[in-house]
């Protein structure tokens, strides 16, 4: 808020004072320079618009294993904005929580987490003027985590997916502009990169998720003219020293896969594609299996009564391998709820049950692991789910059907986020702030937007009152099967809105 607030006045009043002079600034050459050309003023602000204690999004999950424990890993945010790398360890019964220091200047940005019962990988990026650095740890224990010392060729990088062989873990890594790498790192934690194909002329390429089957190397993502495309894949044979040509995974830019896996004997990607049948609306989710990475055979998920209401979509989440099975979470933008589904050996997916809304999000993105990794011919027992919501990330256990949260967000209070800024004179600057409320309901949920104006008294941002004051604003949503609302908003009487 306080960036976007100080952009927003120094854009609005071109003053010279403000870092910005009329003279048009030259072209920065690189996409992160033009931060350094805007000098960031500190407002003070409401109470209610700053948060009461860390917030904590979600970077990965990893089983426990032997004697090694099951690990989360997340970015923790400080009310006052520092981020840092939290990793939380399970001792069975509860998570010990420890920061981990990444060993790259600035502040920790991102990270994504891979492992097995050799090896740990956790991967990410910071920021530091400017510039984007990323960072890889590896472990054989969980405990201490050892620094793999990059080449200066993967400045920009930043690590979107990372996995776990038996001797070596492997990170996709892609910088600004679509160019994409694998990092393979031994044991011995020597890092070995080996560039993806080039991007043809006027396409774009957004990659999301990395699997390793001995010497197969699988990554998956977007490419195209603006990135509106057909989901990609792109295979090595020879662990991501030479690639084949992208191939396709589904037909139509309408599908997309949000995460891929090895499990019997082939790779399992998951995601959503536009529903099919009499009827039908929006996307559903769905899988897809193959054996060599080349062809495709989409898979049916179970999609309960009432988790996807007409006109409405559901996707599943990035799968997860548990031995000769598979795990799931499933989510749609009509539910607060989400769905744990289990791919069989044989093929066929059950639903194990809903998982509250703890994060208080519909269509919240959402990721699974067996808290123990099961035996290659055991079904996996109790899992952690991470369920990323509207104030952080939510961890929790579902156990032989029954959902119980063992970390949630302490940092629950609902941000008000600005919605439009307007100005004539400096002391005249105005912005809109929305804070939102969703809640659970019968038979639905229920959303509404609690609307504020704000301005400037001298450096400091404060409440203002409407105007005219006696009009008062209250938005109201209200989300039922087949008779959702098509507007948000409810005025009280004079029946106004926003503008």
């Amino acid at each position: 808020l306080l960036v976007v607030a100080a952009l927003a006045l120094a854009g609005c009043t071109g003053s010279r004072e403000s870092g910005m002079g009329s003279a048009e600034p030259a072209t920065p050459p690189g996409p992160d320079d033009w931060r350094r050309s805007v000098a960031l003023e500190p407002l003070r602000v409401p109470t209610e618009m700053v948060a009461a204690a860390d917030r904590f999004d979600l970077g990965g999950m990893v089983s426990a294993t032997g004697d090694r424990p099951a690990v989360v890993a997340a970015i923790g945010t400080r009310p006052a904005g520092q981020r840092y790398l939290r990793v939380s360890l399970w001792d069975g019964n509860a998570f010990q929580n420890g920061t981990v220091d990444p060993g790259i200047p600035g502040s920790v940005q991102a990270v994504t987490a891979a492992g097995n019962s050799t090896l740990t990988v956790l991967a990410g990026q910071g920021w530091d003027a400017g510039a984007t650095r990323p960072f890889v740890l590896t472990s054989t224990d969980r405990k201490s985590w050892t620094r793999v010392a990059l080449p200066d060729s993967l400045a920009g990088y930043r690590p979107v997916a990372a996995t776990a062989g038996d001797d070596r873990v492997v990170v996709l890594a892609q910088d600004v502009r679509g160019a994409a790498a694998v990092i393979d790192v031994d044991r011995s934690g020597n890092p070995q990169v080996h560039p993806l194909p080039g991007i043809p002329e006027g396409q774009e390429r957004d990659l999301t998720s990395i699997a390793l089957a001995g010497g197969t190397v699988v990554v998956t993502g977007v490419q195209g003219a603006d990135l509106v495309g057909a989901p990609q894949v792109i295979r090595s044979t020879d662990g991501g020293r030479t690639w084949a040509e992208p191939g396709a995974i589904a037909d139509g830019a309408e599908a997309s896969i949000n995460g891929v896996t090895v499990v019997g004997g082939g790779f399992l990607a998951t995601g959503s594609e536009p529903a099919t049948g009499e009827g039908a609306t929006g996307k559903r989710a769905t899988a897809w299996f193959s054996t060599d990475a080349v062809t495709w055979t989409a898979e049916t998920l179970p999609e309960a009564d009432g988790f996807r209401w007409e006109g409405n979509s559901s996707k599943a989440g990035p799968p997860t391998a548990a031995g000769d099975y598979a795990l799931a979470v499933a989510s749609s933008t009509s539910s607060l709820s989400s769905r744990l589904l289990q791919r069989q050996p044989s093929g066929e997916w059950i639903d194990l049950g809903a998982i509250d809304a703890v994060a208080q999000a519909a269509d919240a993105d959402a990721r699974v692991v067996p808290i123990i990794a099961s035996g290659d011919h055991q079904p996996p027992g109790a899992s952690f789910i991470g369920i990323e919501g509207v104030t952080g990330s939510t961890v929790g256990r579902l156990r032989s059907g029954v959902w119980d949260t063992v970390i949630a967000t302490s940092a629950n209070q609902r941000l008000p986020f600005f919605q439009s800024t307007r100005s004539g004179a400096a002391d005249r600057w105005r912005a809109t702030i929305r804070q939102r409320h969703l809640e659970s309901v019968s038979g639905g949920w229920r959303l509404w937007w609690e609307p504020t104006e704000v301005g400037l008294s001298g450096a400091a941002l404060v409440a203002v009152p409407w105007d005219p004051p006696q009009v008062g604003v209250r938005g109201t949503c209200i989300g039922r099967r087949r008779t959702a609302r098509k507007s948000p908003w409810r005025a009280d009487s004079p029946r106004t809105a926003p503008q």
